[in-house]
């Protein structure tokens, strides 16, 4: 019992104080090899000793093997993962998580918004929930046009009914409705776009749904004139669609709050 106790007792200080995965490799030939291990060397001479030594020993010396055999594994983990650690170079880039994939819509309007970007466009944000005023009264809309109509428009209930018709909230048709709030804050020359979010009430079907996407462009500056906005939309089809022989055509088009108004075939 003593030479078993001893044993035990100094091959877990040993276990405790190893540096290195090699010292526990050696420490396990030391004390559990079969041929010259000190606890298998105490378990053999047990069949010296009478049966009620035997059942008296010998639990407690297949409980020390055990123990050992134990606190040798989990003293080499604790080794590995101490090395795995300290090889870690800490200055190298880390590995960016693969989570998901952007929706199409995001991919479609960055790349948008960088080719605008380079024709020294500033984006704007814009505000989803807006009032009558810079939503359509601001932008030359008649206070009775058909657009306003509730069938178009989501309107937000306003407990006060006093409400007057320019401060009426509603979520943007268009994201035109950022036009006049960007010129109260800045001054021309200005070249801005307003990708993002628009709700309007439609019956849904294959070409129409409540929420969808649009992007507001304007220039205020000097000498400007339609061929810039040719040219614009010409510069912005060729980068999309990394073509060189983009060929448009404007047709007119009638809108309430643009004169004069076209729309473009390309």
């Amino acid at each position: 019992m003593e030479n078993l106790n001893q044993s035990k007792q100094q091959a877990l200080s040993e276990i405790n104080n190893a540096q290195k995965p090699a010292d526990i490799d050696r420490l396990r030939i030391k004390y559990l090899s079969r041929k010259k291990g000190q606890l298998t060397k105490i378990l053999r001479d047990l069949a010296n000793l009478s049966i009620e030594q035997r059942k008296k020993i010998g639990p407690q010396a297949n409980q020390a093997k055990q123990e050992i055999s134990q606190a040798l594994d989990r003293k080499l983990d604790e080794l590995k993962n101490q090395e795995h650690v300290e090889s870690f170079d800490v200055t190298l880039p880390g590995i960016e998580p693969k989570v998901g994939h952007l929706n199409p819509i995001t991919i479609v309007r960055r790349e948008v918004e960088e080719i605008f970007k380079t024709m020294g466009f500033e984006v704007h944000e814009g505000n989803e929930l807006t009032n009558l005023h810079y939503n359509f009264l601001s932008l030359n809309f008649p206070e009775d046009h058909p657009a306003m109509d509730s069938y178009d428009t989501f309107f937000i209930e306003n407990p006060k009914d006093q409400v007057e018709l320019k401060d009426k909230q509603v979520l943007r048709p268009h994201t035109s409705n950022m036009q006049v709030k960007i010129m109260e804050k800045k001054k021309p020359p200005l070249r801005v776009i307003v990708p993002g979010r628009c709700f309007r009430n439609e019956a849904t079907d294959a070409s129409h749904e409540h929420t969808f996407h649009q992007c507001e462009g304007f220039i205020v500056d000097e000498k400007i004139s339609v061929a810039n906005l040719i040219y614009v939309m010409k510069e912005l089809l060729k980068a999309y669609f990394k073509k060189d022989n983009i060929k448009v055509r404007l047709r007119p088009g009638y809108f309430p709050f643009v004169e004069p108004g076209f729309e473009l075939d390309f």
